[in-house]
């Protein structure tokens, strides 16, 4: 039987070969909720369980990933006034370099970008 609740990324954190430098800990009724709610899906659809179980998480990682790149784009179009009218991904980029470059200043560490795309 297929184990639903492990996978290779928690199997190679619990071996110890590869360390994580942030992790967030669920809270415990999102963590019951989440096990409640996969053996349901085991239960109802033991042939195919993997594959809806796969398209809940992509379907969940996106909406997720939206709704924060557009609330951070909200935030940062208030508080740098001169990039109002930049495209949120962009302005998302540059959120987050100012977020770098405001921990690297303090370790007096120069930071510069020399291209991309």
């Amino acid at each position: 039987m297929i184990d639903p609740f492990s996978s290779t990324e928690l199997k190679l954190q619990k071996s110890g070969n590869y360390k994580t430098l942030y992790e967030k800990k669920k809270s415990l009724l999102r963590a019951l909720i989440q096990k409640l709610f996969l053996k349901l899906l085991l239960k109802l659809f033991p042939k195919k369980f993997l594959s809806y179980k796969n398209k809940i998480k992509f379907i969940m990682n996106k909406s997720g990933y939206f709704l924060r790149l557009y609330l951070a784009s909200t935030y940062l179009r208030f508080r740098y006034p001169l990039y109002f009218r930049m495209p949120s991904t962009q302005l998302y980029a540059v959120g987050t370099a100012i977020k770098f470059l405001e921990i690297l200043k303090p370790q007096k560490i120069d930071f510069f970008l020399t291209g991309g795309s």
